[in-house]
């Protein structure tokens, strides 16, 4: 038996189309609309998907598994209400993340092309759309995964290790048990979906999630800022002098997911 569908009625009534998503520039000259698709597809809910420290990964992107995405974008002056011709839009867009730049020239955004997560600009005065050079995300976990410099012509972002290799594969027979311990009271305990459970799982952690902090010009032009660490979050400062970096440390929980691990906070010149 294969998929079946519905009536007609239920057909118009679950295809019909979601309201879209708006921003508005930081200098109030633009308003972006985005239109995100109706339901997903069952090739979106068919993909590979790894479990891990509460979050949910896609192994072929290293991007997150199942991430709302928008398929429809139109830029629109404030100024005249006129909508901004876009040239050069990849097709299909599937853009996931955005960010508009500081002067509100660019808007930076995020593409999914089903093997990988690129990484593109608007420059919305010339209403041109264009990809940045070599610049691919590994987009694993929430926060922020890029941001724009204070001058508005660079990017931050979580590149990929020079040496990734290949993702580690489960040894045929464990080095050992998995140790927990109790002190024999009884206490409430909340419970979470998808944690780790093995060294095995540990070590895929380590390798999808990890990345270095790399700068980019809009022309490609490629710098390493910090070497290779699994952050959850950066900030760059106002004056583009710091960087402030949240990262992970081990020992990893098996009780608790991410956002409850150790964690170290630095700050750093902006060039590491």
């Amino acid at each position: 038996m294969n998929y079946q569908l519905p009536t007609d009625a239920i057909v118009r009534l679950v295809d019909v189309t979601p309201p879209p998503f708006i921003s508005l520039g930081p200098d109030d000259e633009w308003l972006l609309i985005l239109q995100p698709p109706g339901y997903p597809s069952v090739a979106d809910l068919a993909k590979p998907e790894l479990r891990l420290a509460g979050i949910r990964i896609d192994p072929t992107t290293y991007g997150k598994s199942k991430a709302g995405y928008y398929t429809g974008l139109s830029c629109i002056r404030l100024e005249t209400l006129t909508e901004q011709p876009v040239a050069g839009l990849p097709e299909p867009l599937h853009l996931e993340r955005f960010q508009w730049s500081p002067d509100g020239r660019y808007l930076a955004f995020t593409r999914n092309t089903g093997t990988a997560i690129e990484l593109w600009a608007i420059d919305l005065a010339s209403g041109n759309a264009f990809r940045i050079p070599g610049a691919l995300l590994n987009d694993t976990l929430p926060g922020t995964r890029f941001q724009w410099m204070p001058d508005s012509q660079s990017i931050l972002y979580c590149g990929f290790p020079d040496e990734r290799g290949m993702p580690p594969s489960a040894p045929l027979v464990p080095e050992g048990p998995v140790v927990q311990e109790t002190e024999g009271k009884g206490a409430p305990v909340r419970t979470y979906q998808d944690l780790l459970r093995s060294p095995h799982d540990e070590a895929l952690f380590d390798y999808y999630c990890t990345s270095p902090l790399v700068r980019t010009t809009l022309q490609g032009e490629k710098e390493t800022v910090l070497p290779p660490a699994i952050y959850l979050s950066f900030s760059i400062s106002p004056d583009g002098r710091y960087l402030l970096t949240e990262k992970l440390v081990k020992p990893y929980s098996y009780l608790v997911p991410l956002d409850r691990f150790a964690c170290e906070a630095d700050i750093y010149s902006a060039g590491g």
